[in-house]
């Protein structure tokens, strides 16, 4: 059997040449430089997205130096309603977040130390945007009926988009404040912590 063999031409020989740069480029654009834009991408939002909870941290940090040194200094002005009072609570965070979606509030613990009443609660919902996520937590922390919001998280509702861009989920954890002055005792009435600590 003979096999056929010939020189290529010039003009063979550069088509064959550039064919042959295409399908590098192509593959090197396919398989490398998409992979590495891809990553470095998801790096570039996850970043920002870190800077964004870095951010809420700090700001989160400086709002409980802020109020621990009012109350200390007793410029808070916030007051302490009598216990029990869930249900002015319950209501004040309903109306706070009437705009938002899937909220859910659930009370947690239930403290007392001496005539001071912590009333836990964990707190989720949905909000349009980052800025009414952060605008309902000032909402919480400036309110009339003492608040403390202690640990909470932003995110985004759907995976891959910006913190600062559509929905986000919120959830955190906070307390209301109240006092034994002018409350009734009730069964659900925790024991006095610092009477135990005495005994």
């Amino acid at each position: 059997m003979k096999i056929l063999t010939r020189d290529f031409t010039p003009r063979e020989k550069f088509l064959l040449t550039v064919l042959l740069v295409i399908i590098i480029a192509a593959a090197y654009y396919l398989f490398v430089y998409r992979t590495v834009d891809a990553q470095i991408s998801a790096q570039t939002a996850e970043r920002q997205s870190l800077e964004s909870q870095l951010e809420i941290v700090t700001a989160q940090a400086q709002k409980i130096q802020k109020m621990a040194e009012q109350i200390e200094n007793d410029t808070l002005r916030s007051y302490m309603p009598s216990y029990n009072s869930s249900q002015k609570e319950l209501d004040f965070l309903n109306e706070t977040l009437s705009e938002t979606e899937n909220y859910l509030v659930n009370f947690t613990t239930l403290t007392r130390n001496g005539d001071q009443i912590n009333r836990g609660f964990i707190l989720q919902f949905t909000a349009k945007n980052y800025a009414q996520a952060e605008k309902i937590i000032k909402t919480l922390e400036d309110s009339e009926i003492r608040c403390l919001i202690g640990d909470y998280m932003i995110n985004p509702l759907e995976t891959g988009d910006h913190l600062l861009q559509g929905q986000v989920q919120v959830s955190l954890k906070g307390s209301f404040y109240e006092t034994m002055y002018d409350g009734v005792e009730d069964k659900e009435l925790p024991e006095d912590e610092s009477a135990q600590n005495q005994s």
